[in-house]
């Protein structure tokens, strides 16, 4: 889930003001990437190439939030090149997960 450790760099980077911003833009971000790999499901051979460019992204930004287990999935993946339809919709319930953690962050304040 999420690596404390890294979510409180970076919250001492941005400071305590901009933090939860971030993280909804951030949960945006997911929300919108999810949408675009679940498009992409419908046929999965032909959108390779895009779901690659989308896990370069989204292992790129959840590594900087510290959602560590959402990178390892993206980044695992986008390694190999190529996604199953299993494992692109498991993609999508990690990233479900993540939302749903970073949201009782913003909750907690």
């Amino acid at each position: 889930m999420i690596n404390y450790t890294k979510f409180q760099k970076l919250k001492s980077d941005v400071g305590e003001g901009i933090i939860n911003e971030l993280i909804k833009h951030f949960i945006d971000e997911l929300s919108q990437q999810q949408a675009q790999l679940h498009c992409y499901a419908v046929d999965i051979d032909h959108n390779q190439k895009q779901i690659n460019d989308v896990l370069h992204i989204l292992k790129n930004t959840t590594n900087m939030y510290g959602a560590d287990s959402l990178f390892h999935i993206a980044n695992d993946n986008y390694e190999k090149g190529e996604v199953s339809k299993v494992t692109l919709l498991e993609i999508c319930s990690q990233i479900t997960c993540s939302i749903e953690s970073y949201e009782k962050l913003i909750q907690r304040g």
